[in-house]
């Protein structure tokens, strides 16, 4: 590896960083409701990025070319300073979907410290969706789904 991919490797994961403490702050500042909605989105987007062919570029533009990242991560940190709290939480599952297929195979103890801490955030999220949900939760999630649907 030449001095400047490692000086470019190197930014990156330190970027990867910065961004990952920002999204655990924010999801553990979410409320139960919020939690439920971005263990959805996450599943989602890991499915979908699971599905793309090359999982670590998934929401890249299509002439990007292999690149070691895309612009996925790019997108979802936009995403996760939304005021919009939905356009929050498919920001932050986006980010973690791809920052987890970017992190997946890499050696270095930096990327595998990242990685470890989305596959943390993603198990605490599938843990806490797949609890018993009340029947009030319940009932919360098909208004918000009927408001989201009409609107109002």
């Amino acid at each position: 590896m030449s001095p400047l991919q490692r000086v470019l490797a190197y930014t990156r994961l330190t970027q990867l960083s910065i961004e990952m403490t920002r999204v655990e702050k924010v999801v553990q500042d979410y409320q139960q409701d919020q939690r439920h909605k971005l263990a959805l989105a996450l599943a989602r987007e890991m499915k979908a990025a699971a599905a793309a062919p090359e999982p670590h570029l998934y929401q890249s533009s299509e002439n990007s070319g292999y690149r070691d990242w895309g612009d996925g991560t790019r997108l979802g940190m936009h995403r996760v300073k939304s005021k919009n709290p939905d356009v929050q939480v498919c920001g932050i599952a986006l980010w973690l979907a791809v920052a987890y297929h970017e992190t997946l195979r890499l050696e270095n103890t930096t990327a595998k410290s990242i990685h470890r801490r989305i596959i943390r955030i993603s198990r605490e999220l599938k843990e806490f969706s797949d609890r018993p949900r009340s029947r009030a939760e319940r009932a919360e999630d098909v208004m918000a789904a009927r408001q989201t649907a009409t609107g109002y």
